[in-house]
C-alpha cells in the first residue's frame, strides 16, 4: 500500500520547490499485463524519469487487465494498466476505478490492428463478415465493439455477427482454415500472423470507433488518487514525457519490452509498434464510451470525463 507518511514528504519537498530527485521517494507497486502499450513504463523506469519524479516504481506482470484490475480493488497494486473497454465496463459496475496515464493510443493513420481472413477466402468487404463467425478474446471485449461497428460503418446488420471467444495465439490458424471466418487482430499477434502468409487484412475495424482514441491507460482508485494527488500527477507527467519518447525513439524500449514480455528482441524490432499517449484527453475516451454503449457492451453512455482524476 502506498504509504501516507511518504505522500506527505513528497508534498512538503514539492511546496519547499526542491528538485525532485531531493523529494523523499513514494514507493507505487504497479501492474501490467506482458504488452507493448508498458513501453513507456519501462522507458521511465529504466531511463531514469521516476527516480527523478520522486518515484521509486516496482512493475508486475500480470496474465490479463482483468487481474490487474482485481489487484488494484484490492490494495495490492497502487497503479495497474488496463484497456479502455474494461475500466468502461467497471466505472458501470460502480467500481471506484479512475484514469491517472495514458498508455496506448489507436493511431489510424498508421494502424497496428486489423481484421484478417482466410487469404483464399471469399470475404472481401466488411458487408462480407454479416452472418460470420468471428473470433474475439472476450466478448463484449474492444475488438467486438470495433468489429460491430465496422460492419454497421458499412450499412450492414451487425447484430448478426456470431462471435466466439478464442485466445488470439490460435485465431490465425483457425481462421486460415476456416473453421472461423475472421479476426481483428493487434501486434505483435497481427505481424506473425501476416508473416505466415495464411491470411490477409479485410479492414481496420478500430477506424470505426474513431481515427484516434486512447485504447489502454493507466489507473488507480479514486481514494488513492484523491490522497495522492501530487505523486499521481507526477506519475502521470513522467509517463507522458516517457511516451513521447518512446514515439520519437522506439528503438530505445525494446530491451526492456522483450525481457518484460518474453517476447524475442528481434522480433519487436521488426514490428509496427503500439502509439503512446502523450497526454489526457476527454476527446480520446469519448469515442469508446459511445460506442460501447451503442453495441451493447454497457447499459448507458456517460461523459468520459467521469473516469480521469480530477
Amino acid at each position: 500500500m502506498i504509504s501516507r507518511s511518504i505522500f506527505l514528504a513528497a508534498a512538503i519537498a514539492a511546496a519547499a520547490t526542491r528538485p525532485a530527485s531531493a523529494q523523499a521517494p513514494a514507493t507505487l507497486r504497479c501492474a501490467s499485463a506482458p504488452d507493448d502499450d508498458v513501453s513507456a513504463f519501462l522507458l521511465a523506469r529504466d531511463g531514469g524519469g521516476f527516480h527523478r519524479a520522486g518515484i521509486e516504481v516496482s512493475l508486475e506482470r500480470s496474465n490479463s487487465g482483468a487481474a490487474v484490475a482485481a489487484a488494484v480493488a484490492g490494495g495490492s497494486i497502487d497503479i495497474g494498466k488496463s484497456s479502455i473497454i474494461a475500466l468502461i465496463a467497471a466505472h458501470q459496475r460502480g467500481l471506484p476505478f479512475v484514469i491517472v496515464a495514458p498508455a496506448g493510443v489507436y493511431d489510424g493513420d498508421r494502424p497496428d490492428v486489423a481484421m484478417l481472413v482466410a487469404k483464399d477466402g471469399a470475404l472481401r468487404t466488411a458487408r462480407d463478415v454479416v452472418g460470420k463467425v468471428v473470433a474475439v478474446p472476450a466478448l463484449g471485449d474492444l475488438y467486438t465493439i470495433a468489429n460491430s461497428a465496422f460492419v454497421d460503418a458499412a450499412g450492414a446488420a451487425w447484430k448478426e455477427i456470431r462471435y466466439l471467444e478464442m485466445p488470439s495465439a490460435s485465431a490465425p490458424e483457425a481462421v486460415a482454415t476456416h473453421r472461423v471466418d475472421a479476426v481483428t487482430l493487434a501486434t505483435p499477434a497481427l505481424f506473425i500472423a501476416l508473416a505466415a502468409g495464411k491470411v490477409r487484412v479485410l479492414g481496420h475495424p478500430f477506424d470505426a470507433i474513431a481515427k484516434h482514441f486512447l485504447r489502454a491507460a493507466w489507473f488507480t482508485t479514486k481514494g488513492v488518487a484523491e490522497k495522492n494527488a501530487d505523486v499521481v500527477l507526477r506519475f502521470r507527467r513522467t509517463i507522458e514525457a516517457a511516451s513521447a519518447g518512446v514515439n520519437a525513439h522506439p528503438e530505445a524500449s525494446i530491451a526492456a519490452l522483450a525481457a518484460f514480455t518474453g517476447q524475442d528482441a528481434q522480433l519487436i524490432a521488426r514490428m509496427p509498434r503500439a502509439r503512446a499517449g502523450t497526454s489526457l484527453d476527454v476527446k480520446l475516451l469519448q469515442p469508446t464510451v459511445d460506442a460501447a454503449f451503442r453495441y451493447g457492451a454497457i447499459p448507458a453512455t456517460f461523459d468520459a470525463q467521469e473516469l480521469l482524476v480530477t
